[in-house]
Order: structure tokens, then sequence, then C-alpha cells
């Protein structure tokens, strides 16, 4: 499914939620999407197929629904005088007592435990490839959590489940550049955990994820903060993986923050650490982000002869997303040894994936790569078009006006024949500095 689609599938489910919310379906068409919503959430948690929009526009539907109320409206309260057909006959119910009772039955069958953690557990694994389902995993999650019924004495575990359920939801938002809704989430999570057992992997949990909303936010310090406490909390209970986690993600967050030798230290540090088999994907990622920083750091040489052994780890995960960035790592790895023709063909790939992937300002991010290798090649005509095309996509989504203005720099310095490697630069860090404020 396109990463474009997301906006488009939660318009479909949240038209279904209104029609049935207006009683605009009929009672049959109710009991079938029950069904459906049973069925498919079963699959899902079974592992028998992935997380689709159907799905979460059969599950919202049935949430948003109480069912008795919407028999009753449609067939009559029981209580009140049955209407007169033509022939003096009482209308007959449209719904049976059975027809209830199966569709309450349903009903406890969605609300589980089980599936929370089945799509909570689905939601983290689409964190690298696919937001869109990320974020509609995580809807059913925090829809079915808000809607587990549990005994006042487990009102406390029901509040750390429905933390967790908010908690993921905030992290899918985040992972597809929608800060202010994740921020929003993550704030609910957090309300909800003062009200749960106060269990540390819970909380080490949302402390995590708000330091990569604090990351994304450029928060550097307090996210820093956040994962020094969170890796702490893990070395405690015993989890060198997770605590390695920590160390990963704050390796990552210090080479955002312009620091690269110092992430290159945290980054090999916690890899090691690292249990490859329990969670493949944060390997790859951790080492990806390695190899990205030692090109900043001037050591493509070091770089070139690591690729190989790694490329074959990038085939075997088979993610879109992650395929570009090895070859956007490939392509920087070739510039720094002064292989610019290889560079340029990478680069334009890179550039391509991403505008086709929706995913813009990282494309522009490429794109400067690009502009880079035609600086050295004398190639301005060209480049002044690749920056005239930036702003033009910019400007169309709205995207914020210090990343324009940074393009523009670059324009200005096109037209009077004064750009440099130095002024490129320069407006390459303060792009990266914008970076996630932009798609």
């Amino acid at each position: 499914m396109p990463l474009q689609a997301h906006g488009e599938g939660l318009r479909v489910a949240r038209l279904l939620a209104k029609k049935i919310e207006a009683k605009d379906l009929s009672v049959r068409r109710v009991e079938e999407l029950v069904g459906w919503g049973q069925k498919t959430l079963q699959q899902v948690l079974n592992g028998e197929q992935p997380i689709r929009i159907s799905h979460v526009a059969a599950v919202l539907a049935i949430l948003r629904l109480d069912v008795s109320d919407f028999y009753r409206e449609l067939a009559g309260d029981d209580q009140r005088p049955h209407k007169r057909q033509a022939g003096g006959s009482a209308q007959k119910s449209r719904v049976t007592p059975r027809a209830r009772q199966t569709d309450e039955s349903r009903l406890k069958v969605v609300s589980n435990h089980r599936l929370v953690r089945a799509l909570l557990e689905q939601c983290r694994s689409l964190r690298f490839s696919d937001p869109e389902r990320m974020i509609l995993a995580a809807t059913l999650a925090v829809a079915l959590a808000e809607r587990t019924e549990m005994t006042p004495e487990a009102a406390a575990e029901q509040a750390d489940l429905q933390a967790r359920a908010w908690a993921e939801l905030g992290n899918a938002y985040r992972v597809a550049d929608d800060l202010a809704s994740a921020e929003h989430a993550l704030a609910r999570a957090l309300d909800l955990a003062q009200h749960g057992t106060g269990d540390p992997l819970v909380l080490a949990r949302l402390m995590d994820l708000t330091a990569s909303l604090y990351t994304d936010q450029h928060r550097f310090e307090e996210a820093h903060r956040l994962l020094d406490w969170v890796a702490t909390v893990y070395w405690h209970l015993g989890d060198r993986h997770l605590a390695a986690r920590a160390l990963i993600s704050k390796g990552i967050s210090v080479g955002l923050a312009f620091d690269s030798e110092e992430a290159v230290a945290l980054l090999q540090r916690g890899i090691p650490l690292l249990d490859s088999a329990r969670d493949p994907k944060l390997t790859l990622a951790a080492i990806h982000a390695l190899l990205w920083c030692l090109v900043d750091c001037g050591q493509a040489d070091k770089v070139a002869g690591l690729l190989g052994e790694i490329r074959e780890l990038y085939a075997v995960q088979g993610e879109p997303l992650l395929n570009l960035r090895a070859l956007w790592l490939e392509g920087r790895v070739a510039a720094g040894l002064g292989e610019d023709t290889r560079a340029e063909q990478a680069f334009l790939r890179v550039r391509e994936g991403f505008h086709e992937a929706e995913l813009p300002y990282t494309a522009a991010m490429a794109s400067i790569d690009l502009a880079a290798v035609w600086l050295r090649q004398g190639r301005t005509a060209e480049i002044a078009e690749l920056v005239d095309e930036m702003v033009a996509i910019f400007r169309s989504r709205n995207i914020q006006r210090e990343a324009i203005a940074a393009l523009l720099m670059l324009r200005e310095a096109l037209q009077k024949k004064q750009l440099t490697a130095a002024l490129l630069q320069s407006v390459t860090t303060e792009l990266r500095r914008l970076e996630r404020f932009g798609d």
C-alpha cells in the first residue's frame, strides 16, 4: 500500500464510523461488519495477513457502535406499543434476541488483551518500513484498549494497557512526521500511566518514545537525559538488549545534533550489546547510523570496505525505504571517494524513490548531496534547475519558510555565480537541522 494512501484510508474509516453513528446502515449490514471485524482481526492476531485499511474501518465501526441501542432504535423499544401494519398485525422486530447475543459474543472476541498486544507488536515491526500501516495498527490498538472491559480491581492494569497503546500511536505519528499528533498521543499515554501499576517497563517504554519525539523536535538535551534514564532502568532490570537500544537511540540523536564523533562512540558501544535475533531491523538501523556518521567524520574509505559485508543485511530485510537509504549511503561513500559518476547515479535514484514515497523533504536532502557532486563538476545550471524544483515543491507542500529561505539563499548565490562548497555545506546543515519539521 503506498504511503500516500494513509490520509485516504483514514478518511474511509471515519466515513464508515459516521454512517453508523447516524444509524445510516441496516441491521444486516451491521451484523456483516461485526462478523467481518471479528474474522479479519483474528487473522491479524494469528499472523495470517497484515493490517489493512479495511480492518480499521470495520473495527472503528464496531467500537463506535452500541449495538443494543442501535437495534432498539431500529426495531422500536420493546416497552412501546408495536406499530400496526395495514392488516392490523404488529410489525415484527427487525432483530432477534439471539442476534443480540451473537453480536455481544463477537464484541468480546474483538476486545481482548491478546489482540491489543499483537497489534502493538505489529506496529513496532513496521516502524522502519511502513508509517501508514503503523498508524493503522496503533489506531486499532487504542480503540480496542479503550473498550477492553476489566473489573475495578484491574483498573491499574487497564491503564497500563491503554498507556502502551497511546504511546505506540504517538510513536507511529512521529515516524510519519506528524509531530503535533505525536505529542498529543504521548501526553495522553503519560497521563494514563499515572493511574497505572507503576511498572518500570511501561514507564521506560514511554520515556524511550518521548525521547525519540524530543530528538525529532531538536530538544536534544532533554532527549539525552531521558535516554540515560531509560538505559539505567533496563540495566537494573537485566535487559541488556533494551539498554543497548537506548544507547543506540542516544547515538542517533547525538548524530542529529551534529556531534558525529560522539555518535560513533555511542553506537560502537551499543551495537555489540544488541540481540540481533530479537530485533534484526534495529540492528540494521544501528549499523546504518554508524556507517552514516563515519562518512560524516570523513571515513568514507573505511565505510566502503564494510558496505559489501552488510549489503546482504539490507537485501534480507527487503524494505523499500531501507533499501533507498542503503543506496543513499553508497552514494555518499562514492562521493567521499571522489567517484562522482557512481555517486550521481545513486543520488538520482534515491531522489526519485523518496519523491515516489511522498517524502519531499528527504528527497531534497538527497538532492543537496547531488548538487555537491555537480558543483565539483561545474554544472551550476543544472544545480539552479534542481534548486528551483525544490523551492516549488516546498511551497506547494507548505513546508516551513526557514527551509525555503535556505534554498533561496542557494538560488541567489547561483545567480551571482558565488556558490561555493562551503555555502552548500552550510545550507545542508540548516536543512538537516530543520529536517523532521519538513514532510
